[in-house]
């Protein structure tokens, strides 16, 4: 759906997942107008089992319109997509190195690829802590870490072991973020 009601506003593609999948009824395919079965072809870009965000950045316009802002869902995604004209990135991580994550945008925007993807690199094993291996609770330990208020997630999600904790504030502390 479109942000807040409006036509033309931003849409989500939930990590573009069945987005565009056959008989789905994917998102791609309402907001284009096109049959899934098309859609399903251009969202399809992979080489292997990496998603080929150039082909991603074209499809996504093609299928919806020329202007249509692609953002980045994650940090491996980044740099890529900046350089296939994304315009910029929703990043889980930036919720703990929102710093981290601007400088990143600005390197890729500006065209230094090689810094962006270094300091991409650098974020990454942080960025994966606090989203696909610990979830909420490792989110939540690594606002805790840095002197915010994290707090335990609502159940049914168990709070951080003692162990993600110890991980995740020596992964922030070899981070840099607290420059």
């Amino acid at each position: 759906q479109p942000s807040g009601g409006r036509e033309g506003g931003p849409y989500r593609l939930a990590g573009a997942r069945g987005a565009g999948r056959p008989g789905a009824g994917g998102v791609a395919a309402q907001v284009s107008g096109l049959h899934d079965e098309l859609v399903a072809d251009q969202l399809a870009a992979r080489v292997g089992a990496k998603l080929n965000v150039i082909a991603l950045v074209k499809a996504a316009r093609d299928a919806c319109r020329s202007d249509a802002s692609v953002l980045a869902g994650s940090l491996r995604s980044l740099v890529e997509g900046m350089a296939a004209g994304g315009r910029g990135a929703i990043l889980g991580v930036a919720n703990v190195a929102g710093a981290a994550c601007a400088g990143i945008l600005k390197t890729a925007r500006d065209g230094n690829r090689g810094k962006a993807d270094a300091d991409a690199t650098a974020l990454t094993p942080l960025a994966d802590a606090v989203t696909r291996r610990h979830g909420v609770a490792g989110l939540k330990a690594a606002l805790d870490h840095l002197g915010f208020f994290g707090g335990e997630p609502r159940p049914p999600l168990l709070p951080a072991s003692q162990s993600v904790r110890a991980e995740i504030a020596s992964l922030i502390e070899s981070s840099g973020i607290r420059q």
